[in-house]
């Protein structure tokens, strides 16, 4: 969200009711508006902000006629320069489209192509500087992964608020301000990552970031954070779980072709989001910044510092394979997966030689203690050995008491020994050892784990030892959570 505009203020008796009188009412059937000149104006009432969201249908519209009136009346810079479509922002469209369209009205933008209520299904948070040509292709790519049609709504603040009454829009109670409301009753949230992850700076994208990742009162659980960025080759974007682009060759495809579909997030804009504090950001408005950070310091929601750590962690989930593949440090990833907090994390690092005993060591440290559920795999990483996977074990063993499913394929890991295979074994608990093949002894777990609900250890070899066998590994287990576990005497 920009800084309030320079010419905004508190509307004034005579600003209202100078307004035109308009049907009111949320949901509101079409009605025809008139002006001073009497010129009918089509749209709606929506008094309620949160429920303004706008379709991509729409926006496609304002992209055709900002192209049309920038050229039509020569949009300059502030150097005189005529600004190509390319470089259009929000901050141009909205002073040079949406508020000469809605003066007349004195309404928000949705308001003036709407036909009724318009509930968004996701909340979009954006840095207003960034092309509005790539704003647009990022969300078109976001509907077609996560399914979407062009007339499911997002909510977008320079649209949703009404530029006329900003004021009114964005109160100085947080809890009830235009924002806070629409990420209530949205599913999830969509952070649109600049070029430059100006973003990442201010303090409203910063306040949006912060209230996604952490629960909000009165907003159902279960709440996604997408992340999508146009780097001028590519778009990309790292989702929340499982898109429905990640579905289509169904279920047992969908890790490899959500890691597929991740790994083309530029680098450079995830170590941004790795450096991440949502506490050093600016604003325009100290006022502003002044009042957000007292409301993301309280301790009642978890602070800045939890919602710095779950963005952080998804970022380096993501681009793992990515961190491997360019040698980049895994410290810092490892660092920031353990400290994520994350419950479901699923790694694809299918033939990836450079996943090495070194970098599956850092995966061990890194694995957070909040996981329950992890699906790992490792197929083909040819200098994996026994030294990797027995780190790996350790590791499990610690998360015991809350893991609930762990699925690991370790298929033609050609460095890969039976001895290895017992001690990872092991880490997953005595109920899962006894279905290991003839001849490998385990030993036997520290900590007694969660009763196993189901535990599968499949080997496509015929018995051989691992180094004279090609032979597949899977193993899978799901858990019964008994509940927290008991301190020890």
């Amino acid at each position: 969200m920009p800084p309030k505009a320079a010419n905004s203020r508190a509307p004034t008796m005579k600003d209202r009711s100078s307004r035109a009188p308009i049907a009111r009412g949320p949901g509101s059937q079409a009605s025809t508006r008139r002006g001073a000149n009497s010129t009918p104006l089509v749209g709606c009432s929506i008094p309620l902000p949160e429920l303004r969201g706008i379709t991509l249908k729409q926006l496609r519209c304002v992209l055709d006629k900002t192209k049309t009136r920038s050229k039509g009346e020569r949009w300059l810079d502030t150097n005189g320069r005529i600004i190509d479509m390319a470089s259009i922002n929000l901050y141009h469209i909205v002073e040079r489209l949406v508020r000469p369209e809605t003066c007349k009205q004195r309404v928000s933008y949705v308001e003036l192509i709407a036909k009724d209520a318009q509930r968004p299904l996701w909340f979009v948070s954006h840095w207003w500087g960034a092309p509005h040509i790539d704003f647009v292709a990022c969300l078109a790519q976001h509907a077609s992964d996560r399914g979407l049609s062009e007339q499911d709504p997002y909510w977008i603040c320079a649209y949703a608020n009404n530029q006329w009454e900003i004021d009114c829009e964005i109160s100085d109670d947080l809890s009830q301000c235009s924002f806070t409301r629409a990420l209530r009753i949205t599913k999830g949230t969509v952070s649109l990552i600049d070029r430059g992850a100006v973003c990442y700076t201010r303090i409203w994208c910063c306040f949006e970031v912060w209230a996604s990742l952490l629960p909000l009162p009165d907003r159902p659980s279960g709440y996604f954070y997408d992340l999508y960025t146009e780097d001028g080759e590519v778009i990309a974007g790292i989702t929340d779980g499982f898109a429905a682009v990640d579905l289509k060759e169904g279920k047992i495809n969908a890790p490899f072709e959500k890691a597929t579909r991740e790994n083309r997030f530029p680098e450079k804009l995830a170590y941004k989001a790795l450096s991440l504090n949502l506490e050093e950001a600016k604003a325009s408005i100290e006022k502003d910044r002044t009042m957000i950070l007292e409301v993301m310091s309280q301790t009642a929601y978890g602070g800045c510092e939890m919602a710095n750590d779950m963005l952080r962690g998804r970022v380096a989930a993501a681009m793992w394979r990515q961190a491997l593949v360019q040698r980049l440090p895994l410290c810092d990833f490892s660092d920031a997966l353990q400290r994520s907090r994350l419950q479901s994390l699923s790694l694809l690092l299918t033939r990836c030689s450079q996943m090495d005993d070194e970098a599956a060591k850092m995966l061990a440290h890194g694995l957070p203690r909040t996981l329950e559920s992890l699906n790992l795999n490792l197929y083909g990483c040819s200098s994996l050995s026994c030294v990797g996977i027995s780190d790996l074990g350790a590791s499990l063993q610690r998360l015991l008491w809350q893991l609930r499913d762990v699925r690991l394929d370790l298929g033609t890991c050609s460095q890969l020994q039976d001895s290895g295979l017992s001690c990872l074994l092991a880490g997953l608990g005595p109920p899962l050892a006894v279905a290991i093949p003839e001849g490998i002894a385990p030993a036997a777990a520290a900590t007694t784990p969660p009763e196993p609900e189901v535990s599968t250890v499949e080997r496509s070899d015929s018995g051989l030892p691992r180094s004279e066998s090609s032979g597949s590994w899977t193993v899978a287990t799901s858990r019964r959570r008994r509940g927290p576990k008991e301190p020890e005497a």
